[in-house]
């Protein structure tokens, strides 16, 4: 069940990705706002790999609407018309990539601090992002769901169905705790366990190697 969230944090601080190709394609996502040891900035975005890769294409029409706020039209672009973002890979476990804002975000927009989980323990986690099939009629609000993921190495795992398309790379933070966000969504996928898989809902874990990574993409972002 995905039930419509409050427009509190850290919903607030989760938008709404649109990537119009102006031929009547549109690739739907969720980003949040992020902060990092090393990067306390209201302007940088956080968000799936295989969503912001399409950035590559310098055709799409990008958008980023914050619940409750107006439009935030664009990421930011270089004076060479480059896009100011990076991408780590858009395969698991390493589907993030991070985009800086066009213009700053008002100062009550809290970005989400980034925190390690710990591996292989349960956590009751509020996962939050856009919903694609409700974009369409053009409902921008965020969206939520619980559940309980566990930590599995460099990312995590609940049970299938939690998430749908459109949550892509929104957050997963610790139930109670929402200035963390201890992940982000991927999607749907299967996992090993002894002789044979199983279909689970997957997530990026916020490890320190993929935050260390993430400063390192922040870093060329900004470059």
């Amino acid at each position: 069940m995905v039930e419509k969230a409050p427009n509190a944090a850290p919903f607030k601080s989760v938008a709404a990705l649109f990537l119009d190709d102006g031929q009547g394609t549109s690739y739907r996502g969720s980003v949040f706002l992020i902060q990092t040891s090393r990067h306390k900035r209201q302007d940088i975005v956080l968000g799936a790999g295989h969503n912001l890769v399409h950035l590559a294409d310098k055709s799409l029409e990008t958008q980023l609407t914050f619940q409750g706020l107006r439009d935030v039209n664009s990421i930011a672009v270089r004076g060479n018309g480059s896009f100011r973002y990076g991408v780590a890979d858009k395969a698991m476990p390493r589907d993030f990539g991070v985009a800086v804002l066009a213009e700053a975000l008002p100062n009550q927009i809290v970005p989400l601090t980034l925190t390690t989980p710990t591996d292989k323990t349960d956590h009751a986690v509020g996962v939050a992002g856009s919903v694609a099939d409700l974009a369409k009629k053009g409902d921008t609000a965020i969206y939520g769901a619980k559940t309980t993921v566990t930590a599995l190495g460099t990312y995590l795992y609940s049970a299938p169905g939690v998430t749908v398309p459109g949550m892509s790379g929104g957050p997963v933070y610790p139930d109670g705790e929402t200035a963390q966000a201890i992940g982000l969504v991927h999607g749907t996928g299967t996992i090993s366990f002894g002789q044979g898989n199983i279909l689970a809902d997957l997530y990026v874990a916020m490890t320190a190697e993929n935050i260390d990574l993430i400063d390192g993409l922040i870093d060329h972002a900004l470059a």
